[in-house]
């Protein structure tokens, strides 16, 4: 069963936090967006509304050139166990291709209506095979 869910951009007037290792979040309040990024004020694109949506966070960690990405590709909720399995694929640029000179942090975010998720325990990100990247218990 698929949660309705979509791709967000976060946005502030203060620097966001940048994830020197890589980080898998699940954020379900204002204060928690907020310490996660290190921002007083925030905003996304499309808009967020916490109170019928958890949004998770994916971060790479720090990559010496740019070419790299990380992106949420689907949302799975299983039928048993209460658990939200969250897929996400990662890019690397090619070997002979040409990059930009500079570290960079990517990230990618997703937001989870939350209808449909009552009795989720556990969100448990994976790569591309399905292998576990990072388990997070949840009280949703």
């Amino acid at each position: 069963m698929a949660p309705r869910w979509k791709r967000v951009e976060f946005r502030s007037a203060e620097p966001l936090r940048f994830y020197t290792e890589p980080a898998y979040l699940v954020l379900r309040s204002t204060e928690e967006v907020e310490a996660a990024f290190g921002v007083s004020s925030w905003s996304a694109s499309p808009g967020v509304d916490l109170s019928r949506e958890i949004l998770l966070s994916v971060h790479r960690g720090e990559c010496r050139t740019g070419g790299y990405a990380v992106a949420v590709t689907d949302v799975v909720l299983e039928s048993a166990g209460g658990l939200l399995r969250v897929k996400v694929a990662f890019t690397d640029p090619s070997p002979s291709g040409f990059v930009t000179m500079v570290i960079t942090y990517p990230q990618a975010a997703a937001a989870v209506e939350r209808s449909g998720l009552e009795g989720v325990s556990t969100v448990v990100f994976v790569d591309s095979k399905g292998q576990v990247l990072k388990t997070v218990e949840v009280n949703l």
